[in-house]
């Protein structure tokens, strides 16, 4: 029985992982257990609450899948949630997935800002294998309607499964790669994909003055507004250009050229 664990970072109840978690109960000899956050936790990365009481309560989910809403981070609900299952059935979880994320995470700067990524870097360091996935929309694609319908996410999610299946068919990643970063576009036409290198794009300022002495966070930012030479595979050009799912391998070793660093400081 392969124990699989789903995260996010937009909330337990976000329309996303709904649909994953539908389409991801329907694999054969498995177990799905959901850990996610009490409400929204976007953009806080690999936040690790230390000094908070984190609260874990079951709730009620679709189809009966067992589920629990946390007080705490993504990361918080990873660690809390492969922590029970180890615990429970005495082994680490075969797969942890975190998703689907309401817009995309491509290009380094929004990977390494990413709650959703946070998950699968701290599946990665427990030598658990794992994948985000994130639907990405355009502007006007962007709406209440459309980000809250389950709906929206079942082309991704149907992709996710398809992953997961794979995944524990073949078991450990092979050498270099650590965890997966996956990207669907929302108007997909067909579920083939690239393997694609992670875009180093930056996403500007993020914060627009609010009054002489204050900044607020803004939300209005998009790809399509920064200039920067794309190579063409890369997940930003993927997903922009070619409206393909874009799958990148992530390594976590973050270990500079050693020999380099000594020719340059003798």
């Amino acid at each position: 029985m392969a124990d699989i664990l789903l995260c996010n970072d937009d909330g337990w109840e976000s329309a996303g992982l709904n649909a994953l978690a539908k389409e991801i109960d329907k694999i054969n000899n498995s177990n799905l257990v959901i850990y996610a956050p009490s409400c929204e936790k976007s953009w806080i990365s690999k936040m690790i609450s230390r000094y908070e009481e984190i609260f874990v309560d079951n709730v009620s989910f679709p189809s009966d899948i067992e589920a629990y809403s946390v007080s705490g981070s993504p990361s918080d609900s990873c660690l809390i949630g492969a922590a029970n299952i180890l615990k429970n059935s005495g082994k680490k979880p075969d797969l942890i997935i975190s998703g689907i994320n309401i817009g995309a995470n491509m290009g380094l700067s929004f990977i390494l800002s990413s709650g959703t990524i946070a998950v699968s870097m701290e599946a990665a360091m427990m030598n658990i294998p794992s994948f985000s996935i994130s639907l990405f929309f355009k502007r006007k694609d962007f709406t209440k309607k459309k980000i809250t319908k389950i709906s929206s996410f079942k082309k991704a999610a149907e992709f996710a499964r398809i992953m997961a299946e794979k995944i524990l068919k073949k078991g450990n990643y092979p050498s270099g790669v650590d965890f997966l970063v996956v990207n669907v576009p929302f108007k997909a036409k067909e579920l083939d994909y690239e393997i694609t290198r992670v875009a180093k794009i930056h996403y500007g300022t993020l914060f627009k003055k609010y009054k002489d002495t204050s900044y607020v966070f803004d939300d209005k930012i998009s790809f399509i507004d920064f200039k920067f030479d794309l190579e063409k595979n890369s997940d930003v050009y993927t997903i922009l250009t070619k409206n393909k799912i874009s799958v990148s391998p992530i390594s976590l070793d973050i270990t500079g050229d050693l020999q380099n660093l000594k020719d340059y400081l003798d």
